[in-house]
């Protein structure tokens, strides 16, 4: 396997310490998070800002850090996605489903609701309706009890039974394929019109969710203003055929790596250098509020 000279930020600026004094166990730390491959700290050389190590890894070459103030937003988003690609190649649809309105009525309970507990639920509810022909049938109250674990039942009950019958009188009992009819069903906004039009019909898109909103922010990609803001800012940031994976991507290394809580910057492999100073402090005074 090619070795691969690999440049880290060091931890001190003076030219008055060794690469090795000062950034071994930092550029250690830094390797081994993001691809757990043997690799070896060879430098010894007098350096001012940075630690040359080499990695008996096959990375692709995005993997090269610069210094974060000197990195475009274009060279840390190939970075962020190649460490994604690397850590979830083929990420899985957190939603269980079998068809498009499956799918979306997964994704309509899933506002304000954890998936796990999406996929608790959905199993009662499409053994007893899982077609808009069947849904539209089933009374609004008996969707509710089935649906009250994942929160807001009446309002979701209603959605679902009311976008049922519209399938059926205005869509031939088939989901729509187009953004802006699916924002027209009861319930559907457009975070759930975007999660259908890419995991159901492959059209690109960027869903917003929670996870993705944090760390747009954190890695610097958004100013986190909103999600219809971050939306923007990831559309113009990412190429357009990556959108459906990159989405789910974000979503998997959020939960199991940036999570919203007990977070820390070091120990995650995109914030430990994308995450600024600024960031990092505006986070630990959220935290204090």
């Amino acid at each position: 396997m090619s070795i691969l000279a690999i440049t880290l930020i060091c931890l001190c600026s003076s030219g008055k310490y060794t690469g090795a004094e000062v950034s071994k166990q930092r550029a250690v730390d830094t390797i081994f998070s993001i691809c757990p491959q043997r690799f070896e700290p060879i430098t010894k050389r007098r350096v001012t800002h940075y630690a040359i190590v080499q990695a008996t890894t096959g990375w692709n070459d995005h993997y090269n850090p610069v210094s974060v103030r000197a990195m475009k937003r274009q060279d840390k988003a190939a970075r962020i996605q190649a460490i994604l690609d690397e850590r979830f190649p083929k990420p899985p649809i957190p939603l269980d489903h079998d068809d498009p309105f499956t799918l979306l009525v997964a994704v309509l309970l899933s506002a304000q609701c954890t998936d796990i507990r999406v996929n608790q639920v959905t199993p009662a509810l499409f053994a007893r309706a899982h077609t808009p022909e069947l849904m539209a049938d089933v009374p609004v109250e008996e969707i509710r009890t089935i649906i009250r674990p994942c929160g807001l039942s009446p309002q979701k009950a209603k959605a679902i039974s009311g976008l049922s019958r519209i399938l059926l009188d205005d869509h031939n009992g088939e989901v729509p394929q187009t953004l802006a009819e699916l924002e027209k069903l009861p319930g559907v906004g457009h975070k759930t019109a975007s999660v259908v039009m890419a995991q159901a019909f492959g059209v690109p898109s960027m869903p917003i969710d929670t996870h993705i909103h944090r760390c747009a922010w954190r890695w610097g990609l958004s100013n986190g203003k909103s999600v219809e803001q971050t939306e923007r800012d990831l559309v113009r940031t990412f190429p357009k055929d990556r959108w459906n994976e990159l989405h789910l991507q974000i979503i998997w290394f959020g939960r199991t790596t940036c999570p919203a809580m007990r977070h820390d910057p070091d120990e995650c492999t995109i914030c430990t250098w994308a995450m600024s100073k600024a960031r990092r402090a505006e986070e630990k005074r959220r935290r204090k509020r």
